[in-house]
C-alpha cells in the first residue's frame, strides 16, 4: 500500500473510531468510504407546477430561507443498518435556484428526504429515518417561509455527481440524472377570510350595522410534524388524540393568530376583506372523521359590535359580540381538487398545504361567548383550483 493511501486509511478508520460507540456493529469500514453526491431540484405543490423561484422574493407564504437534505442507507450501505443515516445537510437558498446542497452520499439504493425551512436542531440527535419522521418542530410559525417537506423518496445511485431533475440546465457534468423534481408540501393551512355579508333575519334586520373589531384564529396546534407518515400530502398532525397543543385563544390575544381592525359592513352587499386583517397561517389540525370535541376543532372568529333597530323602536346593541366558523367540520368531509393530479384528500378540519377562503355571511347578532356560539355554523363546501389546494367555505353565521 502506498504511504498516502496507508494514511487516508488511518485517518478514516480513526474518524469512525473517534465519533462512534464501541458496541456500534455497523461502522463503516474504507471500503464503504462515499463515492457519490446527490443534487435535488424540488418545487412546492400549489404552484400551478413550477418551482419555488418566482416565490424567494415573496413575502407571504413561499419564501425559501434554508434547504435540507437527508440521505439514508437502503442497501448502499452494506455495513450500515437500514434506515441509518448516511449524510444530512443544510445549505441557505438564493432566489436563482431551487436546489438543496450538493451532498455526499454512497452509490447504491438509498431513501432520499427534503425538507424547506426546518426549525434550528428539529433534526440533532437524530440517526435513522424513523427519527426524522417523528421530529416535532415546535418553533413558532412562520408564514412567510413556511415548514415544507416531501414525502421519502428511492434512488439507485451511481458512482460520481446524480442529479435529481426535470431539466439538468445549470448543472455542470454529472453521471446520472433521475428527470423528476422532489415535491415539497407546506406543513402549514392558509385560513382567509375573503369577504362578509350582512343579511339578518327579520326580527334583527332594521338599520343592522355591524362594526367588525377583530378577526382571530381559535383552537390551533402549536406544533407539528415534519414529514408525513405515508403518503404524499398526508396529515402531519402532531397527537391526534390529545389536546394538549391546542391553544384555545379565546380573547383573540395579540400575534399572528389575531388581526384587530374596524370595519363597518351595512346593507346586503358583500364587502371585502383584506389578506393583512382576514389572512391567518395555522398548523395542520385535519381528521379523517368529524372532531366530535369542537375545542379541538380550528375555528375563525370574527368578533364587532352589532346594532339594530327592535320592533318596539328601541336601538339594541351586541357589543363585543362573537361570529365563530369552526372550519370544515360539517356532517360531510370536503374534499380538495388541486392542479397537481393528487386524489382522495377527502378530510375534516384543516390540511396542510390547502387554503380555506371563507365567505361569511352574518344573520344575527352573535353570541356573548366564542365557544358557544347561538347555533351552529351553517358552511357549505365549494372546491375550486387555486395555486393552492383550496376548500371554499361559505357559512351563514347568526
Amino acid at each position: 500500500m502506498k504511504f498516502q493511501n496507508l494514511i487516508y486509511a488511518t485517518m478514516v478508520a480513526c474518524a469512525f473510531s473517534a465519533c462512534s460507540n464501541d458496541d456500534d456493529p455497523n461502522i463503516p469500514d474504507p471500503a464503504q468510504e462515499l463515492d457519490a453526491t446527490v443534487t435535488v431540484a424540488f418545487n412546492s405543490i400549489g404552484s400551478n407546477g413550477s418551482s419555488l423561484k418566482s416565490q424567494t422574493k415573496s413575502s407571504t407564504n413561499g419564501e425559501v430561507g434554508k434547504i435540507g437534505i437527508a440521505v439514508f442507507n437502503d442497501g448502499a450501505m452494506e455495513n450500515m443498518a437500514s434506515g441509518a443515516l448516511i449524510n444530512y445537510k443544510e445549505r441557505d437558498a438564493d432566489s436563482g435556484v431551487d436546489t438543496t446542497a450538493c451532498i455526499d452520499a454512497k452509490a447504491g439504493a438509498v431513501n432520499v428526504l427534503v425538507v424547506v425551512n426546518p426549525p434550528a436542531k428539529v433534526f440533532e440527535g437524530k440517526t435513522n429515518i424513523d427519527d426524522f419522521k417523528k421530529a416535532i418542530s415546535k418553533a413558532e410559525l412562520s408564514s412567510a417561509q413556511p415548514l415544507m417537506a416531501s414525502v421519502v423518496k428511492g434512488y439507485n445511485l451511481v458512482k460520481g455527481r446524480n442529479i435529481i431533475s426535470l431539466t439538468d440546465e445549470g448543472f455542470a457534468a454529472y453521471d446520472k440524472q433521475f428527470e423528476e423534481n422532489i415535491k415539497v408540501f407546506r406543513n402549514v393551512a392558509n385560513i382567509d377570510l375573503e369577504s362578509i355579508t350582512l343579511k339578518p333575519r327579520a326580527d334583527f334586520a332594521t338599520d343592522a350595522k355591524l362594526v367588525v373589531s377583530k378577526a382571530f384564529i381559535m383552537h390551533y396546534r402549536n406544533d407539528v410534524k415534519v414529514f408525513g407518515a405515508a403518503t404524499a400530502w398526508c396529515p402531519v398532525v402532531n397527537d391526534t388524540e390529545s389536546d394538549d397543543n391546542i391553544v384555545p385563544n379565546l380573547t383573540g390575544a395579540e400575534g399572528i393568530y389575531t388581526h384587530s381592525f374596524s370595519q363597518n359592513i351595512t346593507g346586503t352587499n358583500e364587502v371585502k376583506v383584506s389578506a393583512e386583517n382576514g389572512e391567518f397561517f395555522v398548523y395542520d389540525n385535519s381528521s379523517s372523521s368529524r372532531i366530535a370535541n369542537v375545542k379541538n376543532a380550528t375555528a375563525l372568529v370574527i368578533q364587532g359590535t352589532y346594532t339594530y333597530t327592535a320592533n318596539n323602536g328601541q336601538t339594541v346593541t351586541s357589543k363585543d359580540a362573537y361570529w365563530t366558523v369552526y372550519i370544515n367540520n360539517n356532517e360531510t368531509a370536503s374534499e380538495v381538487k388541486n392542479d397537481s393530479g393528487y386524489t382522495n384528500l377527502a378530510h375534516f378540519g384543516v390540511l396542510r398545504n390547502v387554503k380555506y377562503a371563507i365567505n361569511a355571511t352574518i344573520t344575527g347578532p352573535g353570541s356573548d361567548n366564542p365557544e358557544t356560539p347561538t347555533e351552529a355554523a351553517s358552511i357549505t363546501s365549494n372546491i375550486e383550483i387555486v395555486p393552492w389546494g383550496t376548500v371554499t367555505l361559505d357559512p351563514s353565521i347568526d
